[in-house]
């Protein structure tokens, strides 16, 4: 698929939190369409958009640069008719490249029962780094992931281009 990226743009974030109202882990986190929008209205995140040739978007991605986790990849969604295709990791790697372009860590947070997220982001060389138990629903577990090319207090490593 022919893909690029842009900026998310505000008359996308309507169709955008629909994906995430109709997918999980976001279901079972409670996330209506009121709160899907809000969460990609944030203020502080890059918020980042793949869209097709016909610039139709079908995934998004938003970077948090803050906070104590920097280079903390927040939300990644495809758009469900869309999933398959790679463009979920066309995404991690745009945002690795993001990340690690100013950072030598980027962290993920992943749902404990979301195992097909578990597994991309391991085959992206991820590991786990935490457990965060009843931290956003009572019940479920959020893991902390983290990808590595130093210490935080190191320069950033040069990109390799095997982000």
């Amino acid at each position: 698929m022919d893909m690029t990226f842009r900026e998310l743009a505000e008359d996308e974030v309507e169709r955008c939190a629909g994906w995430l109202t109709a997918s999980e882990p976001w279901i079972a986190l409670g996330f209506d369409q009121a709160k899907s929008e809000w969460a990609l209205r944030r203020v502080g995140l890059e918020k980042w958009v793949a869209v097709d040739s016909d610039d139709t978007p079908v995934g998004i991605a938003l970077l948090n640069f803050g906070g104590p986790f920097v280079g903390y990849l927040q939300i990644l969604c495809v758009a469900p008719e869309q999933r398959g295709r790679g463009i979920g990791s066309a995404l991690i790697g745009f945002a690795e490249e993001r990340i690690f372009a100013r950072h030598n860590n980027m962290f993920i947070c992943v749902t404990d029962f979301n195992t097909d997220a578990q597994r991309l982001y391991a085959r992206h060389g991820f590991e786990q780094v935490g457990r965060l138990e009843n931290f956003l629903v009572t019940g479920h577990a959020e893991l902390l992931l983290r990808k590595t090319r130093g210490p935080i207090f190191a320069p950033p490593a040069p990109n390799d281009g095997g982000a």
